[in-house]
Parts: structure tokens; C-alpha cells; sequence
């Protein structure tokens, strides 16, 4: 019997060619074409990821780029550093439909960026999409993330983006950790806000000026896990807002922290 011959194809040239400008728009000052001048899925930099996929004939594979890290976090986490005229241009993104991962950390410090449109995007693959101390990313979060459908974490920790959490988080139905402390959120949180986000284990809201009382919708959050509201302006009734919990549930109150048993 004959085997079958499987090919592998290279990287497409349009995702090279985004990773390329995203890398020039991270830090300018090094020739990344000069360096990495071939296959990107062959031959990269640390912060640039490609995954194997076949047809479903299984004859032949593909690269695709699906991890992006930028920001330099430890010798164990070798990310290129960012530098403090970083920006992000979202559109230079979408080539990368295979991306699973987005990561930031330390990259805008200095020049002020808007916080990036993903909505126009086809970007349904995104499971993963974190923003840490970048204290020049700012604007809001509105209508920003309505199409990242099967996201699974968002964290955005240390930055100026303010306004208040969109209602447009009740599509990230697949969301299972929601970390927003630390920035410029303000006013009261949604009444429906937590209405489709039945997979949430992790809840984050801390160091924001959010006020008003936590909406009776968080109810729905029967696979909470853990839920941090410390240094916030805000009142939330434990028993009966979490009375369908069946969970334990941590709850971060200042410096100390209760085990609820429900």
C-alpha cells in the first residue's frame, strides 16, 4: 500500500508580514526584517509562537502565528522588551486569525495609545489577551471586545483606561477569568453585566473608582471561584447576591481574605 504524502506549507506571506509591523511598532530600533529574515515559524524571536494544523484530508500542514508576547517579564520569560514609544495598531492584526494569545506587558509607558479596537477583527481564535502596567494605555473598553467570542482570560492590570465595564462583556461567554484592577474604571457596574458569563471562575474589579452596589446578576456566576473587590466604592450583599453559589468563594476584603462556604 501506498503512503500518503504529507506537505508542510511555509508561513503565509501576509501573517509574516503583519508580525513584521507589529514588531516594528513594539520597538523600532532593531532591523527585525535584517534578523529574522525567513520563515518566522522556522526561525523567530521569543515573543513570536506558530502552531502546526492539518487539513482534514491530513495531507497537509500549515504554520500559523498564534502567540504574541511582548514585554520583557523574567530570564524563565525571555519576551522582547518593549520600548517607551511602543504603539499598537489593531489592524495589523488581521492576518493572524489563528492568534490564541496577545500579550503586553510593560510596552505603552510613555506614548498615550487608545486601547485597541478589536471589534472589526477576526479574531474569534483569541483565548488569552492580557495588558499589564502600561500605564499610557487609556480610553475605554466600549464596544472594543464584542467579537472575541471564545476569549477565556482578560486581564488588564495598571493602565489609564477608564469609563465603565460595557455591557458588551455579556458576549465573552467563554470568559473565565475577568482581571480589571488597577485602572480608571468608574461609575456602577451594569445590571446585566454578568448575565451570559456563566463560565466566570475569577472576578477582579479591585483599585477602581466603580461605585454603587454589585448588580444582583452576579448570581449567575455559580462556577466563582474567587472574587476580588478590595478598594472599591462599592456595597455587595453576600448572601443573597451569591445565594445560588454551591462553591467555595474567596473574597478579597483589604489586606485580608474570607473563605466562604456556600
Amino acid at each position: 500500500m501506498s503512503k500518503s504524502v504529507i506537505s508542510q506549507t511555509p508561513l503565509d506571506s501576509s501573517e509574516q508580514e503583519s508580525v513584521y509591523r507589529v514588531l516594528d511598532s513594539i520597538n523600532s530600533d532593531t532591523p527585525w526584517r535584517t534578523l529574522f529574515p525567513d520563515d518566522l515559524c522556522i526561525s523567530a524571536p521569543h515573543s513570536v509562537v506558530c502552531d502546526y494544523f492539518s487539513d482534514t484530508a491530513a495531507t497537509s500542514i500549515t504554520t500559523h502565528i498564534t502567540e504574541l508576547s511582548f514585554g520583557f517579564v523574567s530570564v524563565y520569560s525571555p519576551n522582547l522588551p518593549c520600548n517607551g514609544n511602543s504603539t499598537l495598531d489593531p489592524s495589523l492584526l488581521s492576518p493572524l486569525c489563528h492568534l490564541k494569545k496577545l500579550f503586553f506587558y510593560k510596552c505603552f509607558t510613555q506614548t498615550k495609545i487608545a486601547f485597541p479596537d478589536f471589534s472589526p477583527l477576526s479574531l474569534r481564535n483569541l483565548e488569552e489577551l492580557v495588558f499589564i502596567e502600561n500605564p499610557a494605555l487609556l480610553g475605554s473598553l466600549s464596544g472594543k471586545l464584542n467579537n472575541l467570542t471564545n476569549l477565556r482570560s482578560l486581564t488588564l492590570t495598571g493602565t489609564s483606561v477608564s469609563g465603565t465595564i460595557p455591557n458588551g462583556h455579556s458576549e465573552l461567554v467563554n470568559l473565565e477569568q475577568l482581571t480589571l484592577s488597577r485602572n480608571k474604571f468608574k461609575g456602577e457596574i451594569s445590571a446585566n453585566i454578568f448575565n451570559n458569563l456563566i463560565k466566570l471562575k475569577l472576578l477582579d474589579l479591585s483599585e477602581n473608582g466603580f461605585q454603587g452596589i454589585v448588580p444582583e446578576s452576579i448570581g449567575y456566576l455559580t462556577e466563582l471561584l474567587k472574587i476580588d473587590l478590595s478598594f472599591v466604592d462599592i456595597q455587595f450583599d453576600l448572601l443573597h447576591q451569591l445565594s445560588n453559589f454551591s462553591s467555595v468563594l474567596q473574597e478579597q476584603v483589604g489586606c485580608h481574605t474570607k473563605r466562604v462556604l456556600l
